[in-house]
């Protein structure tokens, strides 16, 4: 589903009608700081799409391989690994526009913008809408949504709904972390699934959000293309693949119809595999030393700009595989701390200031490679709870008469009691 039918499909809800169903209207007790209270279901927050500079969509789209080469890096997987920088950075997109100070920064510099959070929503927003309408032209299936899950009763910023709702088309979804956490993952698990086609059936784990959470902001991708020339089933067979211990393996094996787009540097091998339409595609990149895992950002800048007028004869394994992953430690390690300890600053999302704290981070993702094209999805879930108040410890003089007494903490056994009442 895309973003402009999604809304027609859950049902569209807008902030007058919610206002009047809450008694927050103008005339009634509105929320503190007069915010929107998401207490109907799903609510749609009328805002006009936000328009956006060519220069800033270029700007939005130019930091995802190095996002996506420092996640690859930084998790470290041994075995199959696919992330999706995309839908890492709409889910970063949708907090960024309620982060302020240092945890607004820190985001800024993961997704490698220095736009401001409302003109970098709108420039991703914009990049999102564009990269949709091409695929449909294209005949090929690719469509993001992203939504918010709200606590009951818990008062979203008028001004970050309308951000997220110009930029992305976000839906507010009212669920009861507090009272049935995992209900509402089950909510939102089941409305990941639909957007992913079932590819993604579950984004958080049981125990994933809790009562603490007050919101989550989730993102769904799906992909489904074609190629533009298939691979002919008949010409797959199996085919030796050599692993990185050294062994190797037997696995069903694609054979090109006909030479690919191709290039090469000094440190890698790449050719591009077209989709239908020509504006898609799948490159593939093979390190001239086997013991090389991953290109830098600037050698995959330059393997992809070798792809030129040479061809290729490709052959390539079919592959099928999921992967997820709690992103907290790896966005840690790569700069973003702030937002996951007390010391967030989130002050543009509650309206009554309630201080909250991202306590969860994560994705999934799943592709399928065979002849006929590729099928792709991966959803990107952020957990918010209420920051603990951390209050200093009382203070307690023992300046009159008290009791005393030393014990065996384990068994109980007391070794001396006594009263002073004078300690001089």
């Amino acid at each position: 589903m895309t973003r402009s039918t999604r809304g027609k499909t859950l049902g569209l809800v807008t902030v007058a009608a919610l206002l009047a169903m809450t008694g927050c209207a103008s005339g009634g007790g509105g929320a503190p700081g007069g915010g929107v209270a998401a207490e109907a279901g799903l609510v749609r927050v009328s805002a006009p799409v936000s328009g956006a500079s060519a220069g800033d969509v270029r700007g939005a789209a130019a930091g995802s391989g190095a996002l996506g080469l420092a996640l690859l890096r930084q998790l470290g997987a041994k075995g199959n690994v696919a992330v999706s920088p995309a839908s890492l950075e709409d889910a970063l997109a949708m907090l960024l526009p309620g982060a302020r100070g240092e945890t607004a920064a820190e985001i800024q510099k993961l997704l490698g913008t220095g736009l401001g959070a409302e003109r970098y929503a709108a420039a991703l927003g914009a990049l999102r809408r564009a990269e949709v309408a091409q695929a449909t032209a294209d005949h090929n299936q690719l469509s993001f949504a992203d939504d918010l899950w709200a606590q009951q009763g818990f008062r979203l910023r008028p001004p970050y709904l309308r951000t997220l709702a110009g930029a992305f088309d976000t839906g507010v979804h009212t669920v009861d972390f507090a009272h049935d956490a995992q209900g509402a993952i089950e909510a939102i698990n089941g409305q990941v699934s639909q957007e992913t086609h079932g590819m993604v059936p579950t984004l958080f784990d049981r125990g994933g959000l809790d009562s603490s959470t007050v919101l989550a902001l989730t993102d769904a991708l799906y992909l489904h293309a074609n190629w533009a020339v298939p691979f002919d089933r008949e010409k797959t067979q199996a085919a030796p693949f050599h692993l990185a211990d050294g062994t190797t393996v037997q696995t069903p094996t694609m054979t090109g119809s006909g030479g690919v787009p191709a290039g090469a540097t000094a440190d890698w091998q790449t050719a591009e595999l077209p989709y239908q339409g020509g504006r898609l595609a799948m490159d593939l990149l093979l390190p001239t030393d086997p013991a090389n895992r991953l290109p830098t950002a600037a050698q995959l800048t330059a393997a992809l700009a070798s792809v030129g007028d040479r061809r290729a004869l490709v052959h390539l394994p079919r592959f099928h595989f999921s992967y997820g992953q709690e992103l907290t430690p790896t966005l840690e390690s790569l700069g973003m701390r702030t937002a996951f300890s007390p010391k967030a600053d989130l002050g543009g999302i509650p309206a009554d200031g309630t201080p909250i704290q991202v306590s969860t981070m994560v994705q999934r993702t799943r592709v399928d490679v065979d002849e006929q094209g590729t099928t792709a999805a991966a959803a990107t879930g952020v957990g918010l709870s209420a920051t603990a108040a951390e209050f200093p410890p009382p203070e307690l003089s023992f300046d009159r008469p008290f009791v005393f007494l030393i014990r065996d903490t384990t068994t109980g056994q007391v070794l001396f009691l006594g009263r002073v009442t004078d300690p001089r």
